[in-house]
């Protein structure tokens, strides 16, 4: 019997041969191994479970009254150490004052006291390099300014505290540390706290940021930056900038991890 010019029988067997490579290619599909391209991304938020446990008691905590009396007293005092490590790169070396009339002098800020502009360059050997005064303005000062930043960053002060405790600092040096020394300055007034809050803020986000990944060596350079992150009163505290993980990963979580 014929259908269309093919035999049944042919019919059949081309139906038979259909079936028998369906079935082969059922039993073959699951020999192939399936291999799925994942990109490797940082662990994600479940990975940090334990400790975030660990983190929320301190974040839960807040600054006690002790710590908000003695911190301003820790920051001042460490002022006296940043003059003593200026006084040697002064041009005109800074003098202890001999009498009122001398502090009373030296408390009315340069330039409005007498006028004087000092000059940011001299001559040495024929060269016109800077003098030791920009150094000490420009650099060890703003420096000092930093690490208090710093430290009141790790300690989760209220971000208007911050900036205000670290003016009120820098007023305090400018008309109770500098004057037995040498004259205010209105310059360093201003630039020593702006510089170091801001500088100090960039240090502590990446710090917090390198605390927050899985990796140990990234914590080191962490510490590094801000070293008082380290500090067993140091407080998890909300990142500005970087929020990797959701705050899940945390400083005193891996310390104590």
């Amino acid at each position: 019997m014929m259908k269309d010019g093919i035999s049944v029988g042919q019919h059949y067997k081309i139906h038979l041969i259909i079936l028998i490579l369906i079935i082969s290619a059922s039993h073959l599909y699951p020999s192939i191994k399936i291999r799925e391209n994942k990109m490797e991304y940082m662990p994600d938020f479940h990975s940090f479970e334990i400790g975030f446990q660990k983190a929320l008691p301190f974040n839960r905590r807040h600054i006690t009254p002790w710590e908000y009396a003695t911190d301003p007293i820790i920051l001042y005092a460490s002022m006296w150490g940043m003059m003593g490590i200026t006084v040697p790169l002064w041009e005109q070396t800074p003098t202890m004052i001999s009498s009122g009339d001398e502090f009373a002098s030296r408390v009315q800020m340069e330039p409005f006291a007498t006028g004087r502009i000092d000059a940011v360059t001299k001559q040495w050997h024929g060269m016109t390099v800077l003098k030791n005064d920009f150094y000490a303005k420009n650099f060890i000062e703003p420096v000092f300014f930093t690490y208090m930043a710093m430290y009141l960053r790790s300690k989760n002060y209220h971000p208007a505290l911050y900036l205000g405790e670290l003016f009120s600092l820098s007023l305090m040096y400018e008309f109770t540390v500098r004057p037995f020394f040498m004259n205010a300055s209105f310059e360093q007034v201003l630039k020593n706290p702006a510089v170091g809050s801001l500088i100090g803020l960039l240090l502590d986000e990446v710090s917090n940021f390198l605390l927050s990944t899985p990796y140990k060596g990234l914590h080191v350079l962490g510490y590094i930056l801000n070293p008082f992150n380290a500090l067993p009163t140091s407080r998890v505290h909300p990142l500005v900038m970087f929020k990797p993980y959701n705050q899940a990963a945390s400083i005193e979580a891996i310390i104590n991890l």
